[in-house]
C-alpha cells in the first residue's frame, strides 16, 4: 500500500487541475453535477422535441463482498441527502442479495425518480457462478423485479414469471461490473473465468459494460482520510490500470468509488467521485440506445402520443365534472319546498329531468374514467 500522490491528476477532468483534486467551491460543484443526473434523459440531445426515451437500466454485476449494494446504498445516500441504506449490506459467508433487484433513485421532497433504474444481482461466488443463459435472459430483460436468481441455476424462458415480450424499455443497458479494488491481485480463478465469460456475452447482446472499482479508499490512506487525494493518487491509478488490462476494457471504462460505510454524514468528495462514476455510465447507456436509435425514436413517440391523449382526457374529464357540479347547483337552486311533516317536496318533472342529464353525465364519466386506466396501462407498457 503506497500514500504517493501524483503531481498531476490521472484522469483529465474539468473539476481536476495540477494543484489540487478537486477544485472551486466543492458543494458547488456537487450540486452542478447532481443537477446533471437529475435533468439526465436518455439519448436527449438527439430526441424529437417533446419526445423522450423512459429510463435506462444498469446491471450490478459482480462478486459477493464486491460492494454491489453498497454502490446503491451510496447513490441512494447522495440524491437523499442523508446517509439511506435501502439495500442489505455487509459481510457474511453468502451473498446478502438473493433476488434481482430493481432499485429506483429517488430524489427531492416530492419523491421524483431519476430516468434510470439500477438492478441488483446475487453476488457470484466458488459455488454460485452465473450461468451464461441467465446472463443472456437478464440483458434481454426477460426477469421481473424480485425473481429469484440463483445465478448458477440456469432459467429458462418458459419459468414461471418470465416476460416473454421484452421492449427495449426492460432490457439492460449497461452492465457494471462490480470489482473490489483490495481483490485485483488475488481474485479467485473460478470467478475471474466467469466474469470474462459474462463480458463474452454482453458483447453478442452488444450491451456496453464498464468496471466499477470500490473499496479505493483501502489500497490508499489518504483517500481514505480524504477523498479529495483519489484522482491524484499512484496507488489508486495503478489499481485502474490493473483492473483494465485483466479485463480487457478502456481505462476510460473504468470509474472508481468510495462507498459510504463508517460515515454518518455525507462527504462532498465522496459524492463528486460518485457522481462522475454515475455521468459516465450513463454515457455509456446512451451508447447503447445509439445503436437502436431509430426504435428509441418509436417509443418515445408513442410515449409522447399517449401521454398528450392522457392530458386531454384529465381536461374532458374535468369539464364533464363542472357540468355536473353546475347542474347540482341548478337542482338545489330550484327546489320548491314545501315543508309537509318535515318532508321536502320537489317538482316531479324538473327533478326527473335533472336525475336523467346528471345520470348521462356521470356515464360519460365513467367511460372517460375506464379510457384514462386504459392509457395508463399502456403508457405502462410503454415504460
Amino acid at each position: 500500500m503506497t500514500n504517493n500522490l501524483l503531481s498531476i491528476a490521472w484522469r483529465k477532468c474539468k473539476y481536476l487541475d495540477q494543484n489540487t483534486a478537486i477544485t472551486g467551491k466543492k458543494q458547488g460543484i456537487r450540486q452542478r453535477l447532481k443537477d446533471t443526473i437529475i435533468n439526465y434523459k436518455p439519448l436527449h440531445e438527439l430526441m424529437p422535441l417533446h419526445h423522450t426515451f423512459p429510463r435506462v437500466n444498469i446491471l450490478l454485476f459482480g462478486a459477493v463482498e464486491s460492494g454491489k449494494s453498497s454502490v446503491f446504498n451510496t447513490i441512494s445516500s447522495l440524491f437523499k441527502g442523508k446517509i439511506f441504506n435501502i439495500a442489505r449490506c455487509g459481510r457474511s459467508s453468502g451473498s446478502f442479495t438473493t433476488k434481482l433487484t430493481k432499485f429506483q433513485v429517488m430524489y427531492g421532497g416530492i419523491a421524483e425518480q431519476l430516468r434510470l433504474t439500477l438492478w441488483d444481482t446475487r453476488g457470484i461466488d466458488e459455488t454460485h457462478l452465473m450461468a451464461p443463459q441467465n446472463m443472456k435472459i437478464l440483458l434481454k430483460g426477460n426477469l421481473p423485479d424480485r425473481y429469484p436468481l440463483d445465478p448458477s441455476l440456469e432459467v429458462h424462458l418458459d419459468s414461471p414469471g418470465i416476460n416473454t415480450i421484452p421492449t427495449l424499455c426492460d432490457v439492460v443497458h449497461c452492465v457494471s461490473i462490480v470489482v473490489d479494488a483490495t481483490t485485483i491481485d488475488d481474485m479467485d480463478d473460478n470467478i475471474y473465468r466467469n466474469i470474462c465469460q459474462m463480458q463474452t456475452v454482453m458483447n453478442s447482446l452488444d450491451v456496453q459494460h464498464v468496471i466499477l472499482l470500490t473499496n479505493i479508499d483501502k489500497i490508499c490512506e489518504l483517500t481514505k482520510k480524504d477523498a479529495t487525494y483519489a484522482y491524484k493518487s499512484k496507488a489508486i491509478q495503478e489499481a485502474v490500470e490493473k483492473v483494465a488490462k485483466k479485463f480487457g476494457v478502456p481505462r476510460n471504462a473504468v470509474f472508481i468509488m468510495k462507498c459510504y460505510e463508517e460515515e454518518s454524514f455525507l462527504d462532498d468528495n465522496v459524492d463528486i467521485m460518485t457522481l462522475l462514476a454515475l455521468s459516465g455510465i450513463l454515457q455509456h447507456c446512451d451508447a447503447y440506445l445509439y445503436r437502436f436509435y431509430e426504435s428509441v425514436i418509436d417509443l418515445a413517440s408513442k410515449q409522447a402520443s399517449l401521454e398528450e391523449e392522457n392530458k386531454s382526457l384529465k381536461v374532458e374529464m374535468e369539464e364533464y365534472k363542472s357540468i355536473v357540479k353546475n347542474f347540482k347547483r341548478q337542482f338545489e337552486s330550484s327546489q320548491i319546498r314545501q315543508k309537509k311533516k318535515d318532508v321536502v317536496i320537489y317538482d316531479d318533472k324538473m327533478l326527473s329531468n335533472l336525475i336523467t342529464e346528471s345520470d348521462v353525465l356521470n356515464k360519460e364519466i365513467d367511460r372517460l374514467r375506464d379510457r384514462r386506466d386504459h392509457l395508463k396501462e399502456d403508457i405502462n407498457n410503454v415504460k
